[in-house]
């Protein structure tokens, strides 16, 4: 009835985004349903980070479906190995997206725990800020700057070994000059970034908790009692 092109049109085009749209709403719908407090899970889980997706272990952790970072690093070896300038083009893109998987881990940061730690006013008010972001193999390395103490970063870490994610707090920077107070208000909410970022170990001069994981019911009770703590 309608002819060989226009039919042919019809149908490919039909094949084409019928996959697509039907990917769109199963997205759309698991989301909103993640929205309700019923359905939401019952423990603090490792959630996105990267711009694609990917949880902090898989940015580090080769596998067919991850290792962002190994297979950056990866091409950039065959680069210079090929001889390719740092103006090429392809150099370039690699570098691109490794900053970009440097400045997804800063605003995951920001998000998780500096703009925690300002709703708290820590240190009463004091700027806690992001200095710069290094990310390796296997590594990723965040500096935080307080403005009490500028010129004494302090590190976070997180580490690939043998397939499980390590974080840790480095013991130096002002870190070391907390009182207890305000050292259990950075261990837990470094704790709870931890978790946020799926780490199965962690180490560091605070006291840190990964395992077992916070429940949500938990992590909100924790704040709660310490903004009427930090009230009163």
């Amino acid at each position: 009835m309608l002819g060989g092109p226009l039919a042919n049109t019809l149908v490919w085009t039909t094949i084409w985004l019928v996959p697509g749209m039907f990917g769109f709403l199963v997205w759309e719908l698991k989301e909103n349903w993640r929205l309700y407090r019923a359905n939401r899970p019952r423990n603090m889980r490792a959630e996105p980070v990267g711009s694609h997706g990917e949880t902090m272990l898989r940015l580090p952790r080769p596998a067919c479906h991850s290792g962002t970072l190994p297979k950056a690093f990866s091409a950039l070896r065959r680069a210079v190995q090929r001889g390719e300038s740092s103006d090429g083009k392809r150099f370039r893109r690699t570098w691109a997206a490794i900053h970009r998987v440097e400045l997804d881990v800063q605003r995951f940061v920001e998000r998780e725990l500096l703009n925690l730690l300002a709703d708290r006013r820590f240190l009463a008010g004091a700027a806690i800020g992001v200095r710069s972001v290094h990310a390796s193999i296997n590594r990723i390395d965040v500096a935080l700057t307080c403005a009490t103490w500028p010129d004494r970063p302090a590190v976070l870490s997180w580490e690939c070994l043998a397939g499980r994610l390590v974080g840790r707090v480095s013991p130096t920077g002002w870190v070391n000059y907390l009182e207890p107070a305000d050292c259990a208000t950075l261990a837990a909410a470094v704790s709870g970034l931890f978790q946020r970022a799926g780490v199965a170990e962690a180490s560091g001069p605070v006291p840190l908790t990964v395992l077992p994981p916070f429940t949500w019911l938990n992590w909100v009770h924790l704040w709660q009692s310490r903004v009427t703590g930090v009230q009163a």
